[in-house]
């Protein structure tokens, strides 16, 4: 279906040597997808810029920004009708829930990031653990952000799915 989550993240990785060794696996993943004619879902943290002009540097395609967090790059994303995805941390993240305004639900896909972000705390404050089933409360929130229907975003976002994983299905007859 896709080649990912790749990308770049240097939250943990500090020295330059290892930025360096990530940055050349990620582009063996792009050279990959290329090869095999596969869309690809990035993961990028802290390095949003850098991710894109590799991107943009190695010519990609078919995007999608899994849990995209940079609402000053979305002008470049958009020029390149790439996707993102919206996860559980639209429930928590104000910064998160700009970047989804601002974002157009005709490139928009949602996801939960399962197990992690959990979107309700559990007995004594123990994060509970996400499932797919919180796909829904995702485009509950969307919804709301958007001021669109339920409907309209749950709809859109499946269509979405269909159209960036070139699915052999038909949806909404």
């Amino acid at each position: 279906m896709a080649i990912g989550e790749t990308g770049l993240d240097f939250h943990w990785v500090k020295e330059e040597e290892w930025r360096k060794k990530q940055e050349k696996v990620f582009i063996e993943h792009i050279n990959l997808a290329k090869k095999l004619k596969k869309p690809l879902i990035i993961h990028s943290r802290g390095v949003f810029d850098e991710t894109l002009l590799v991107l943009e540097e190695q010519d990609v395609k078919r995007v999608l920004l899994h849990m995209w967090g940079e609402k000053n790059l979305l002008d470049r994303i958009k020029d390149k009708n790439w996707f993102i995805s919206v996860n559980t941390m639209i429930l928590r993240s104000k910064p998160y829930r700009k970047v989804v305004k601002n974002f157009s639900i005709e490139r928009t896909l949602l996801e939960t990031d399962s197990p992690w972000l959990a979107p309700k705390k559990i007995i004594e404050g123990v994060e509970a653990r996400n499932d797919p089933i919180s796909i829904k409360i995702v485009a509950q929130k969307l919804s709301e952000i958007k001021k669109l229907s339920f409907e309209e975003v749950w709809k859109k976002c499946a269509e979405n799915a269909v159209t960036f994983f070139s699915l052999p299905v038909q949806l909404f007859k």
